[in-house]
């Protein structure tokens, strides 16, 4: 299958939370044997790219005027791909949900009466719905966007990751999971060896609606009522909104900010090693507070594919049922529990969990798993209509 991944896909390695998901989807779809396109930028230019036998062959689609500013990146992409389009070049063009242009509906038609089908992604239904209330400027233009230019009837079909739903807007839907394209994420190396101690990892950029201080605090009612086992908590990550400080802050504040390591922003090998150190993960508290009941972040895919076993609070389609690796909190604004959170911890099978998890993840995280979920929907609807 010809497939063209219509997304803003940066040229070269950024912090951008999306860089991996697209290029991991794109990785996934190579391996299945597909014919296999994206589009992407650099600080210049946009590209048009097709992989051949393992080799990349780069077109340019036109100059990058807006940089990383992803919607107007898209709103020109859109416009520079309609002289790339001829007939029967794809056929299908799976792209993620993004706030729309006029330019978008043209595009999209042009792709369709050259025979591609079009998927859209929704990465977090219901989470992404726009709020058509907001006061902000930013969602209020979003919001108009959405309104003028968004238009289902260019669409074949939709891939929620969230709540089970069969059509959106009027269209047929399909369920999938976030994936990774597991290959690429380091196994875990073991556990910290430190007898006496239990180190726990935040990996994230760090905001409110992650809920961590509902940890900070945990640790602090553990410390001075119990406090038989050593907590140390691992921070990587940065930080947009001040929550990050407020942490800190509140570690210093009541005596254990030796307990709390702030690495900053980590990858590669450096964040390989912090992984290989730390004992239990920590999943997203607080998702709750943006009314959010289906986690689809990326960060329990990742800890399962690593190896490192994890806390969590809200429902997860990502998570293997028999709850030997991860250890489920409840989904309020409660302190987290740290004596539950050791009592866990020494009960699992350190020998054989981060194997288990890896196999779980091969065989059911993978986004190859996911791709093949809607390629199969696809073929599905072209024999029912054909």
């Amino acid at each position: 299958m010809k497939i063209l991944f219509l997304n803003p896909c940066p040229e070269k390695q950024s912090k951008n939370h999306l860089f991996r998901k697209f290029y991991s989807q794109i990785n996934s779809a190579v391996k299945l044997g597909d014919d296999v396109y994206y589009t992407s930028y650099d600080e210049q230019f946009l590209f048009i790219n097709h992989i051949q036998n393992g080799q990349i062959k780069q077109q340019i689609l036109g100059k990058n005027k807006y940089k990383e500013r992803n919607v107007l990146i898209m709103h020109q992409m859109m416009q520079s791909l309609r002289n790339w389009i001829k007939k029967d070049c794809i056929d299908l063009v799976y792209m993620r949900n993004i706030p729309p242009t006029y330019a978008h509906s043209k595009t999209k038609k042009m792709l369709q009466e050259a025979g591609a089908k079009i998927c859209i992604e929704i990465p977090s239904y219901p989470g992404n719905e726009i709020n058509l209330s907001s006061r902000k400027f930013y969602f209020k233009l979003v919001s108009i966007a959405y309104k003028l230019f968004s238009t289902p009837s260019y669409t074949n079909l939709y891939a929620l990751i969230g709540e089970h739903a069969d059509t959106y807007q009027g269209v047929a839907a399909i369920n999938i999971e976030n994936g990774l394209d597991v290959e690429t994420i380091p196994l875990k190396n073991g556990f910290s060896d430190h007898p006496g101690e239990i180190h726990l990892l935040i990996v994230a950029v760090v905001q409110y609606w992650h809920g961590y201080d509902r940890l900070i605090k945990g640790i602090d009612n553990y410390i001075r009522n119990i406090g038989d086992v050593k907590i140390m908590l691992h921070i990587c990550g940065s930080c947009h909104d001040g929550s990050l400080d407020s942490l800190l802050q509140f570690a210093r504040e009541h005596g254990f900010s030796d307990n709390v390591i702030f690495h900053g922003y980590q990858s590669g090998k450096d964040l390989d090693s912090i992984f290989d150190k730390c004992d239990v993960a920590i999943g997203s508290l607080g998702l709750h507070r943006s009314k959010i009941i289906i986690d689809t972040t990326l960060k329990l895919p990742e800890y399962t594919a690593r190896g490192i076993p994890f806390i969590y609070c809200t429902t997860s389609n990502n998570v293997k049922p028999d709850g030997k690796y991860y250890l489920r909190i409840p989904d309020d604004e409660t302190d987290v529990d740290i004596q539950a959170l050791v009592k866990f911890f020494h009960s699992i099978n350190k020998k054989t969990v981060i194997t288990e998890m890896r196999e779980y993840a091969e065989n059911n995280i993978q986004w190859s798993v996911q791709l093949t979920k809607v390629k199969n929907k696809i073929k599905e609807m072209e024999k029912n209509n054909g």
